[in-house]
């Protein structure tokens, strides 16, 4: 079963009314064309009809497919800060939803399931691209690891696999200037195991199987202000909001 919920914005173009669905839940294996939205990132984008602009909006959505024993939730872009206790409650969820919860089919299943907590839409697609090729996403982080050391101006930014040919990744990469580039990374050169002498701090120990968690040291959310699904706060700390003026 596939939850969409609509979604109403004025264009941030032209100011026109602009309304689309967005995804909430979504059945990848029931849903095929879901599916290939987020693989040709469409998913939760929303176009105006006056002028044409596209905005994606930020909100949670979780992506699970039974067939392939794949769940990825994700979490908007700005909540990567809080990725250790996000997940958890990943982690937690698919514990609730696959076994205290689910059918005894399901309830066995449950260790065979790949479980991934991501930030960005980007980020939940790189999942599938990678998948699909039939490589393991914990290989591709410890990859990444080592292409990018020494180079600064990458490391620090994102970097997505992009495509998957037969003999190589290509990446996508944004530095944190908004600057973009390409990496090409060979798959003669994954790795099938750690990496000496590389401190993962726990890469692939839990959903967030991301090179990330190497770079964005992690903080505690703030519930005032954990809006996951972008209805208001999703950008203010719990700070602001405690002195913003009562009405009356």
């Amino acid at each position: 079963m596939s939850t969409l919920t609509l979604a109403r914005a004025d264009c941030a173009g032209c100011g026109a009314a602009v309304e689309g669905e967005l995804v909430v839940v979504a059945n990848l294996g029931a849903r095929p064309d879901l599916r290939a939205a987020l693989l040709q990132r469409q998913v939760n984008v929303l176009t105006c009809g006056a002028c044409g602009r596209r905005a994606q909006v930020q909100r949670t959505s979780a992506f699970m497919d039974f067939k392939r024993r794949q769940w990825i939730v994700a979490y908007p872009d700005w909540a990567e800060r809080h990725w250790a206790e996000l997940a958890e409650a990943t982690a937690m969820s698919v514990v609730r939803n696959l076994g205290l919860a689910a059918p005894q089919r399901l309830r066995a299943e449950a260790p065979r399931w790949s479980t991934r907590a991501v930030f960005g839409l980007e980020a939940a697609r790189e999942k599938l691209v990678i998948w699909d090729a039939g490589l393991d996403d914990l290989a591709v982080e410890r990859l990444k690891l080592v292409a990018l050391a020494g180079q600064p101006r990458w490391v620090m930014g994102r970097a997505w696999v992009d495509r998957i040919d037969e003999d190589s990744l290509h990446l996508r990469l944004v530095a944190p200037d908004g600057a973009e580039g390409a990496l090409r990374l060979p798959r003669a050169q994954l790795p099938s195991g750690p990496i000496p002498g590389l401190d993962e701090r726990g890469l692939g120990l839990d959903p967030f199987v991301s090179a990330r968690r190497l770079i964005v040291p992690p903080e505690p959310a703030d519930p005032l202000s954990f809006d996951l699904d972008g209805k208001a706060h999703g950008h203010r700390s719990g700070e602001e909001l405690r002195h913003i003026p009562r009405e009356g």
